[in-house]
């Protein structure tokens, strides 16, 4: 429900962002893991490296989401193709649902409008 926000253009426009933002995250800590290991210390390196290129990329609104993504690679100890998979789709199904509820919920403009006219 993080992806929900007022208008849908803005909810599109966050689900991509944080979309992006997780498959650059998968991908710095898929480099990060393979190169130093599955260790805490490898965790810092890739949130150092990570937290700042958000920011460069005006991406930060997925800073949360997608290093907690990137935690489930240090959880598992490796990384194969279903995990990938399986973190993807976290991404995906959490970015679509968002999107699809904000097809069907009422424009939060819309609705101001009537609780102005007294509806």
């Amino acid at each position: 429900m993080l992806d929900v926000f007022e208008t849908r253009k803005a909810t599109i426009k966050g689900g991509l962002k944080r979309t992006l933002s997780a498959t650059i995250a998968l991908v710095l800590g898929i480099l990060v893991f393979e190169i130093f290991d599955y260790k805490t210390w490898a965790f810092v390196l890739y949130l150092l490296l990570f937290v700042p290129l958000s920011f460069l990329l005006k991406i930060e609104l997925g800073l949360g989401p997608s290093s907690v993504v990137v935690t489930h690679l240090l959880s598992h100890g490796e990384i194969n193709s279903s995990i990938i998979i399986n973190e993807l789709g976290l991404i995906f199904i959490g970015t679509g649902f968002a999107m699809l509820t904000n097809l069907y919920a009422p424009e939060s403009q819309d609705e101001l409008k009537k609780v102005d006219r007294g509806y």
